[in-house]
């Protein structure tokens, strides 16, 4: 998609492709008659943000020119070929300028675009049926991974299953699934997820994660999830990370604490599991102004990784 958008404050917004860049002109002249130039900002624009502009532009085009230039126009696109002037109280003007205004303050999780996260360590990389082999020994050499989980484990039926579903959820976009590569034993080691995706509220849980006992207290999760929370929080402005777990899983509470999340709650009878039993789930969480903190004293020997 290629346009360029004038609002009535000289706020300028480019897009070409899949980039929309943003440049607030200051309001003070300079000697040469000529604004200088402010803040900038290049925001990455998922399918979801596209279909949304490309709605209204639709809209836009389909009414003549000359009915937008009634009214004195303090809004001007260029679309399609078109240079069109926006009246200053017209219904698309707002609209475009509320989801120009939502693009330019926030990323989001597209789970439609390969995503991948990386350091010394790791590599974080998209889930897909092609990882079911190398997954495979891990799931049927130690079945009780996911014994605190609802989805069956253990087996070739179940793994097949679980990437399914997983696969599933990332198709509606509300989980983007990943298969961890630890890269100092150079092989695949398990998976995590974000998960309960929620865009417009700033906020992702993180879970779904397993990883062989063999690689287990070697600070490869840690590396898991500083990458992930730095994308969360770093690189899309998100607000808030929320972990859950079975309140019975003493090592998954522990490893949530020990990365600086808080305990918020506790679902009583939240969800059944495979066997029948009904698990309270726990809630931890890491909000935004509490990032810099965790990052600085948590991670201090990954964040430079």
């Amino acid at each position: 998609m290629q346009f360029t958008y004038l609002d009535g404050n000289n706020n300028k917004y480019s897009c070409k492709g899949k980039q929309l860049e943003y440049v607030s002109m200051q309001a003070a002249l300079s000697s040469s008659g000529t604004y200088s130039g402010g803040s900038d900002s290049v925001k990455v624009l998922t399918l979801q943000m596209l279909h949304s502009l490309k709605e209204i532009f639709d809209k836009i085009v389909e009414i003549e020119q000359k009915d937008y230039k009634r009214n004195m126009g303090s809004g001007q696109l260029h679309f399609g070929g078109k240079n069109i002037i926006l009246p200053m109280r017209h219904p698309l003007k707002i609209a475009l300028e509320h989801e120009l205004e939502k693009i330019r303050m926030c990323n989001a999780i597209d789970c439609m675009d390969p995503i991948i996260l990386e350091n010394n360590r790791v590599r974080l990389s998209p889930l897909g049926e092609e990882h079911f082999e190398a997954l495979l020994p891990i799931a049927t050499e130690y079945p009780d991974l996911l014994r605190y989980s609802p989805s069956p484990f253990g087996n070739e039926d179940g793994l097949r299953a679980y990437i399914a579903r997983a696969m599933k959820a990332k198709s509606e976009g509300i989980r983007y699934p990943f298969v961890i590569y630890d890269k100092q034993h150079q092989q695949i080691a398990g998976s995590t997820s974000f998960g309960n995706i929620a865009n417009a509220h700033l906020r992702v849980e993180i879970g779904w994660t397993w990883i062989t006992p063999l690689l287990q207290r070697t600070g490869l999760n840690r590396n898991n999830k500083f990458l992930m929370l730095q994308y969360a929080f770093d690189t899309l402005g998100f607000e808030r990370v929320e972990f859950k777990s079975d309140s019975r899983n003493l090592q998954s509470r522990k490893a949530m604490e020990d990365i600086g999340a808080r305990f918020e709650g506790e679902l009583r009878s939240h969800m059944i599991m495979p066997d029948g039993y009904r698990r309270n789930s726990v809630y931890y969480g890491i909000i935004k102004s509490e990032w810099d903190g965790i990052k600085q004293n948590i991670f201090t020997d990954i964040k430079n990784n």
